[in-house]
C-alpha cells in the first residue's frame, strides 16, 4: 500500500518536503480509521484536478502558525489538516486561492469536513469577515449559525460520501463572485469620479464676454456668419462735391447710437 502511495505522490503535485504530507497520508492509509483509503484517494484526486497559480505544490500538510512544525504533527485518529492551493475560476483565474481542509477522523463516515480560507487577501482585496464566515459554513446547516451571505446555500453532506471536490468548487464559486462584485463596484466608482471631474471642468468654463447692448437688442440676428440688420438706416448728410485736380470728393456723415446703425450703411 505504501508503494502505491509513493508512486502516486511522484506523479501528482503533492510535496514531501513541505510538512511531509506523503507521510501523513501513509499513516492514514495504514490506520484502522473508517474509510481511510477513500480519504487518501480523494486527496490524490484533488491534487490531479487543481493547479496552483504560483507553481507551488497543490497539496501540503497544514499546521497552524503556532502549532508544531514536525513530520510527527499528525497521528492517526486526529484531525488531518491539508492546504490546497488553486485559483479562482475564470475570468479571475489569475487570483491565487488557498483553502485549509480540516478532515476529522470520522470523515466521511459521519462528519463533514471543515473548509477555511487561508488567504488574507484575494488579489488586492482584503478578505472580509462575512466572506470568511461564508466559506466556513460550506458544509454547515445549523440554523443557529444563520444563512450564508448573499443567499449562498451550504453543500449537502451525505454520511459515507466523499465531498471535498464539491466543497472546494463551492468556495471557488463564492470567492469568484465576490471578486466580480468588487470589480463592478470599482468600475462604477471610477465612472462616477470621471463624471464628477468632467462636471467640475464644465462648471469652471465661463461663457465668452458679450456686449450688453448686443445681448439685449432683439432686432439683430446672425445667419451663416453674416448679419441681417433689422434697424432703420440713420439719416445721412451729404456735402457738395469738391473737385481738386481732376478728383471729386463728396463727404457723408450720420449720427449713430448702436453698432447695427453703423453696419447698416456698410451692408446696404
Amino acid at each position: 500500500m505504501t508503494d502505491r502511495l509513493d508512486s502516486s505522490f511522484d506523479d501528482l503535485s503533492i510535496s514531501n518536503s513541505d510538512c511531509d504530507l506523503d507521510t501523513c497520508l501513509a499513516l492514514l492509509a495504514s490506520s484502522d480509521q473508517p474509510a481511510a483509503q477513500d480519504v487518501v484517494d480523494e486527496l490524490i484526486s484533488l491534487s490531479a484536478i487543481y493547479q496552483s497559480q504560483d507553481g507551488r505544490p497543490t497539496l501540503t500538510a497544514y499546521h497552524p502558525p503556532l502549532g508544531p512544525h514536525s513530520s510527527g504533527g499528525y497521528t492517526p485518529g486526529s484531525t488531518l489538516l491539508v492546504l490546497l492551493r488553486t485559483t479562482l475560476p475564470s475570468p479571475h483565474d489569475h487570483v491565487p486561492l488557498s483553502i485549509i481542509l480540516s478532515l476529522p477522523p470520522t470523515y466521511p463516515a459521519s462528519s463533514a469536513p471543515l473548509l477555511q480560507l487561508e488567504n488574507r487577501f484575494l488579489g488586492a482585496e482584503a478578505v472580509p469577515a462575512p466572506l470568511w464566515a461564508s466559506v466556513l459554513r460550506t458544509f454547515l446547516h445549523e440554523p443557529s449559525l444563520g444563512a450564508p451571505p448573499s443567499g449562498e446555500g451550504a453543500v449537502d453532506f451525505v454520511p459515507g460520501g466523499c465531498c471535498l471536490y464539491e466543497g472546494v468548487e463551492k468556495v471557488r464559486e463564492v470567492c469568484g463572485r465576490w471578486i466580480g462584485e468588487r470589480e463592478t463596484e470599482r468600475e462604477a466608482g471610477e465612472r462616477r469620479r470621471v463624471e464628477v471631474a468632467r462636471g467640475s471642468v464644465v462648471g469652471r468654463i465661463e461663457p465668452a464676454p458679450t456686449n450688453r447692448r448686443e445681448q439685449e437688442d432683439p432686432i439683430r440676428i446672425e445667419t451663416k456668419g453674416e448679419y441681417k440688420i433689422l434697424v432703420d438706416c440713420p439719416p445721412i448728410t451729404t456735402t457738395e462735391a469738391l473737385v481738386d485736380r481732376k478728383s471729386v470728393f463728396v463727404g457723408h456723415a450720420a449720427r449713430v447710437t448702436s453698432i447695427d446703425e453703423v453696419r447698416h450703411p456698410l451692408t446696404a
